[in-house]
């Protein structure tokens, strides 16, 4: 069975055993165009929870080239702005100080889950401002690439700190705490 591509009468592409799928990437919900594998019987290989094998390389410059990242996160959002951020101590040498391994519970991590939004005319200046005071180059990023300032209106606080269950953490609660001992990675 063939494998690569040619050109068909009419200088049509064929895809030879590739077949177009409708299948989106984890967390995407518009149309993107993935090529898949067809089986010898002409059928696609598609495992019993209806998984498919992907080829994830772009085939020849036919294939049209990636979205840039910062378009995909933007294109993304508008079907689904669920996110999450994690940290662990692990980032910072506070477990390496303890001996501990960055798996060990006692090596704390938390993770933020929300949806990602854009904040409002009334939070930008606030929001540039601390963000270009930690990134001072952004300022001199491109103004005409389009870039956002978004943030993560949390939901959810999932915190391990010990060992057993992870601890869900309100939301209430995670806002009202005092960070008394600042460390590398805040």
């Amino acid at each position: 069975m063939p494998t690569g591509r040619r050109l068909a009468a009419g200088g049509q592409i064929d895809h030879g055993d590739y077949r177009k799928l409708g299948v989106y990437r984890p967390g995407e919900s518009h149309p993107q165009e993935k090529w898949h594998k067809v089986g010898e019987d002409g059928k696609d290989r598609q495992d019993m929870y209806g998984h498919y094998r992907m080829n994830n390389k772009f085939l020849d410059s036919f294939d049209p080239p990636p979205r840039s990242e910062k378009a995909k996160t933007v294109q993304n959002m508008k079907f689904n702005n669920l996110a999450s951020f994690s940290v662990s101590e692990a980032q910072s040498d506070y477990c390496k100080e303890h001996s501990w391994d960055p798996e060990e519970p006692l090596c704390s991590r938390v993770s933020l889950n929300g949806r990602l939004v854009h904040v409002d005319s009334k939070e930008l200046k606030f929001a540039q401002n601390a963000l270009f005071s930690r990134h001072p180059v952004m300022k001199m990023w491109p103004k005409d690439h389009g870039w956002q300032t978004l943030k993560l209106n949390i939901t959810r606080v999932w915190l391990q700190d010990i060992y057993g269950p992870a601890n869900i953490i309100s939301v209430e609660d995670y806002l009202k705490a005092n960070l008394k001992r600042r460390t590398s990675f805040y």
